[in-house]
């Protein structure tokens, strides 16, 4: 698939969940993508955001769906009404012109859940992406939750997909900025325990990305999807992602949440399904320093944290940066 080359919509064939609206729509090669809008009601940035998550994760070896720019044009939209944006007061006409396609997952013969029971998890395959995808998250200010599809293959196992990326580079309006543990996925039982072995090949995933294609596919997308906050943004995230030291600290913190999340599902389950989606917003500062906590959104006296699993078991420790970063 050249996913430089747009395809056209030719068949609009339903609405589908979320707040950016986005539809499924069959493309003149045959094949139906989830398709968010330009002016979709959730920010500028949200475009940007998809393409740069969806290239960010799929070079780091996550798996993700391919996607491709799709056209819409004017004659689509006054004979498909159906696909017009909702608000309060009626329908608004979705923005004519290139659209952002991410191409739907509907395997033949395979069941795909959006969300697990507690007896599913020991079925998923590569249980450990999702340490990956939490770290990626936090280095690319992920406002939002990880989503993740799960296809059932032949043998009953679940191949994750890794979806919905609108909401990194902080958020689809470019201006928040998320604590670390909004971007966790909503249900902490998928994560495995971890230590020196899983830290290690997080960072090996992440040594995968070319930051320069990374870079030269941004840089290809139409005018109109990279809004000045969105560049910016990225610029900080790939300020992180060059950064060796960075990226080894931002992943053992992540890491060393296993406690956490273990406590958290013996004894908060209901608890811990809402706390990882507060973040707080606010606008940011271009002059601001980058330390390792500003992708964290910590706060001062959070400075103890729990280090990874060891022989003697977790223990609370200061963050080596942490007293720089005056905490």
């Amino acid at each position: 698939m050249n996913r430089d080359e747009a395809v056209q919509a030719k068949r609009f064939v339903r609405r589908l969940r979320g707040g950016s609206q986005p539809v499924l729509i069959e493309a003149s090669d045959g094949l139906q993508y989830v398709v968010k809008f330009q002016n979709n009601f959730q920010g500028p940035n949200l475009l940007f955001n998809e393409v740069a998550g969806t290239e960010l994760f799929g070079q780091a070896g996550l798996p993700v769906p391919d996607w491709r720019p799709i056209r819409i044009t004017e004659r689509f939209l006054r004979s498909t009404p159906e696909c017009w944006l909702e608000t309060a007061h009626g329908l608004v006409r979705p923005q004519a012109g290139l659209c952002f396609g991410s191409l739907f997952l509907e395997p033949e013969q395979s069941r795909i859940f959006e969300i697990l029971s507690g007896g599913y998890f020991s079925r998923v395959r590569s249980r450990g992406d999702f340490w990956t995808a939490w770290v990626l998250d936090v280095l690319a200010e992920n406002t939002d939750h990880r989503q993740a599809l799960f296809v059932e293959e032949g043998n009953s196992r679940l191949q994750t997909f890794f979806i919905d990326h609108g909401h990194l580079l902080g958020g689809a309006r470019g201006a928040s900025v998320p604590w670390y543990r909004a971007s966790r996925y909503i249900d902490p039982r998928v994560y495995t325990e971890a230590g020196e072995p899983e830290a290690g090949a997080v960072e090996e995933s992440i040594r995968r990305i070319d930051l320069r294609r990374l870079a030269k596919r941004v840089i290809a997308l139409p005018e109109a999807w990279k809004p000045a906050s969105a560049l910016l943004r990225f610029g900080r995230m790939m300020e992180r992602l060059s950064n060796v030291e960075t990226v080894g600290e931002v992943t053992r913190f992540v890491l060393g949440m296993t406690a956490t999340l273990e406590q958290e599902v013996r004894s908060q389950a209901r608890e811990c399904r809402t706390n990882h989606l507060r973040y707080r917003s606010e606008e940011p500062d271009v002059r601001a320093p980058l330390p390792v906590a500003s992708c964290l959104g910590l706060q001062p006296g959070a400075g103890r944290f729990v280090c990874l699993t060891g022989r003697r078991g977790p223990q609370a420790v200061r963050a080596p940066w942490a007293k720089a970063a005056g905490f």
